[in-house]
């Protein structure tokens, strides 16, 4: 296949041959009625032989540029798509895997645009009751202005909500950390129900008195069980029925006496036998 300077070159060669032919039919003869003999035996006159040649001539000349602009074109476009996927990855290297990427949507752009505008914001505001799901930071909570709330608010608080005189509707304190008071101004044997309480002789009553631990068979603490005796009376004596009661530090057993202001401790290590520690116990 020539190239386009290659059929330039022939263009004007053929155009100098046209001139050439043009001069020789009307040398020779003189006149437009000039007759000439064509090869196929037909007699023409010079006028008509070369009005043929220049007709031809404009004919092929016009076909030939036409072949070449339309060279040029398909060139061209080749040339430009190959800009367009010749840096594309293997996958998207040619018209056609490209369209299968868009789904083979001829106005993809459209498609877009439509979709996107079904889209939210990217910064938008949503109403209380459009979230429905999902972890809330602490700030944005919803905060009732007034101490009544809804059951989607929480309620404001500050000091004078939460004073001393609120108490909660529902609590339970852990054994560890309240020991309950038993007040006891008389003597007294204590029950199961005194145990992790202390046992509180007061100071309005300045008798002696006599705080009796009973015997496992008649109630049966769990081994583990602490009792205090809190004296601000009179003396108490700390007795104990049919099991043994060790002081601590002595190992003494026995019935032990605490004075006023005293404080001790009852401590159940065995089925039967208890440990008595604490200040003011002899």
């Amino acid at each position: 296949m020539e190239t386009r300077e290659q059929f330039l070159e022939n263009l004007e060669r053929l155009t100098a041959a046209v001139a050439v032919l043009r001069d020789v039919a009307q040398g020779p003869a003189s006149g437009e009625t000039s007759l000439i003999t064509i090869d196929s035996g037909t007699v023409k006159t010079v006028a008509r032989v070369v009005d043929e040649l220049e007709a031809r001539y404009a004919i092929d000349t016009g076909v030939l540029q036409a072949s070449i602009d339309e060279r040029t074109t398909v060139a061209d476009v080749d040339a430009r798509i190959q800009n367009i996927v010749g840096a594309a990855p293997a996958a998207l290297d040619t018209l056609q895997e490209i369209a299968a990427a868009l789904g083979d949507d001829a106005d993809f752009a459209g498609t877009m645009t439509t979709q996107l505008a079904g889209k939210a914001a990217s910064v938008h505001t949503h109403a209380s009751a459009d979230v429905s799901s999902g972890t809330l930071d602490i700030a944005r909570l919803p905060v009732a202005a007034s101490g009544t709330s809804s059951s989607t608010q929480v309620p404001r608080a500050d000091d004078s909500r939460l004073s001393d005189a609120r108490t909660p509707t529902t609590h339970v304190h852990d054994e560890l950390t309240i020991m309950p008071q038993n007040s006891q101004s008389a003597n007294y044997t204590l029950v199961l129900s005194d145990a992790g309480k202390h046992i509180f002789h007061p100071s309005s009553d300045s008798s002696a008195r006599t705080f009796t631990i009973p015997s496992n068979a008649s109630v049966a603490y769990p081994i583990g069980t602490t009792m205090t005796i809190v004296n601000r009376g009179g003396t108490v004596t700390i007795a104990i029925s049919s099991n043994t009661l060790v002081l601590a530090g002595t190992g003494a057993t026995g019935s032990r006496t605490l004075a006023a202001n005293g404080v001790a401790t009852m401590l159940k290590i065995a089925a039967t036998e208890w440990v008595v520690s604490g200040t003011g116990v002899s």
